[in-house]
Formats: structure tokens, C-alpha cells, sequence
């Protein structure tokens, strides 16, 4: 269910038992919006369902789906206010990310066939300070190309302290230390926020941004 700009909600089938998601937004000023979340249904898990691991001990019972929200919320707030690196270890592809708000500052895409924990490390450093060799990273790293927006160096704009890493090889990233965009181990949720998000750009300026 889409209400805009005030609610979106929407049933969730990665439980044992369907439950129901609920995204409220409230306005709290020009540039801030409050965004509660409700995950609600856990009456139709069983006993035992609620006690399975999931993505932490303990399972539902013990707080993982909180755990998992709160995570998620914290890498959006971090990319919307002081800006973040965003990294996705694909099965063929390591893309990372400048993102501050909807403007891009950086990018470079690898081959993750040629990555490993200490190969995240450098071009993600790289990336951060503005260091990245954006004409020589194809020959140098065997990666599709990198970009690189002079504002986010030379103009002031960073450099952005927040990590977060999702994609089905992140464990390559693991021993960095990065935030684990991927709630309840599942590292496909992290793509829903972003049709959430694309479908309130499409309903108009009006409605409102993610903190």
C-alpha cells in the first residue's frame, strides 16, 4: 500500500509466515523527515519459527529483525546527511559509491574475480580520500572504470567516514570493519529501499526524502 507522501507498507514473505512492514513518514522540517517503522504479524510464527537463527542467534524472538532495521536506516541517514561510500561485492562485479542526498561524487567498478580483503581496502581508501587514479584504474586494477567529481576533493565535500557494504561476496569486505547494509542477512532488501525511494521521486517533490 502506497499513501503518499505519509505511509507505504507492504507485506513480507522472508519470514517463515507472512507479516506486513509499515513506513510512516512525518515532516519535521524542510530538510527532515521522521521515518518509524513497523514490522507486525508475528502472532502467525510458531513457537519454534520465532526462536530459529536467522541473520543473528536467537532469532526473531531474541531482536533480529530490530537489529536488521536499525542497521538499514542507519547506512540511509549516513548517505542522506554526511555523505557515505556505498560498496556492492557482486558475484561478477565490485561497484562502490560517493553518495551524499541524490548527488553522485565517485564510483569505480572491478571485476570481483581479481578482489580480495586487501584490494577492497586500498581502492575504497582510494576512493575516500579522493586519491582514486580514475584514467589509469582500468589497466591497474582490471575493472570497467572509475569516476571521480573534482567538488568532492578539491571543493570540500568530503571525506565521507561511513562504509557500508552489501552484495553476496561481502564477506570479502568483513574483516574491514564495514557496515553490513544487508538486514537480516539478506543483502537483496538493500535494493527495495531503493524502488521505495524511486517511487516517491515518481509521485513528485512533495513527498517526503529518507532521513
Amino acid at each position: 500500500m502506497w499513501q503518499p507522501p505519509a505511509r507505504f507498507a507492504m507485506t513480507w514473505l522472508a519470514s517463515p509466515a507472512p507479516t506486513e512492514v509499515e513506513l510512516d513518514f512525518t515532516a519535521l522540517g524542510p530538510a527532515l523527515t521522521r521515518v518509524a517503522v513497523e514490522h507486525r504479524g508475528w502472532e502467525a510464527l510458531s513457537d519454534a519459527q520465532l526462536t530459529e537463527d536467522c541473520a543473528l542467534p536467537g532469532g526473531y524472538e531474541a531482536g533480529s529483525f530490530r537489529e536488521g532495521w536499525a542497521r538499514i536506516l542507519a547506512c540511509l541517514g549516513a548517505a542522506a546527511g554526511d555523505g557515505a561510500i556505498l560498496v556492492n561485492v557482486g558475484n561478477m562485479h565490485t561497484f562502490a559509491t560517493l553518495v551524499r542526498g541524490r548527488r553522485l561524487y565517485g564510483l569505480f567498478e572491478g571485476h570481483t574475480g581479481g578482489m580480495t580483503t586487501a584490494l577492497i581496502a586500498e581502492l575504497v581508501g582510494k576512493l575516500q580520500t579522493g586519491a582514486l587514479d580514475v584514467a589509469g584504474f582500468r589497466t591497474a586494477f582490471d575493472g570497467h572504470g572509475a569516476a571521480l567529481d573534482p567538488a568532492y576533493a578539491e571543493g570540500g565535500v568530503g571525506p565521507f567516514e561511513f562504509v557500508a557494504v552489501t552484495g553476496p561476496n561481502r564477506r570479502l569486505a568483513r574483516p574491514l570493519g564495514y557496515h553490513e547494509a544487508a538486514p537480516y542477512g539478506d543483502m537483496m532488501l538493500a535494493g527495495c529501499w531503493g524502488l521505495v525511494e524511486g517511487v516517491r521521486v515518481l509521485r513528485g517533490a512533495g513527498a517526503p526524502a529518507f532521513p
